[in-house]
């Protein structure tokens, strides 16, 4: 180890990686149908789809609902 670059990252640091890495694979790994998928297949992407627009619009309005409340406070 030096004073200028860490021979280890830090724990906090390779917690966030970890997450992050579980994240980029989960999208990574979606099931995306190909050109001869099955109607199920098809459903089960749409489902997805669908869940992660619910879900990210539910982030969203939670991030406004956050900033409203802490701009209100001011």
């Amino acid at each position: 180890m030096s004073a200028v670059t860490f021979s280890h990252a830090p724990s906090a640091a390779r917690g966030v990686r970890t997450h992050a890495h579980r994240a980029i694979d989960t999208v990574r790994w979606a099931p995306a149908p190909t050109p001869g998928a099955t109607a199920a297949q098809r459903l089960r992407f749409a489902g997805y789809v669908a869940g992660s627009v619910v879900a990210w619009v539910a982030l969203g309005l939670l991030g406004a609902a956050l900033l409203g409340a802490l701009v209100g406070l001011v």
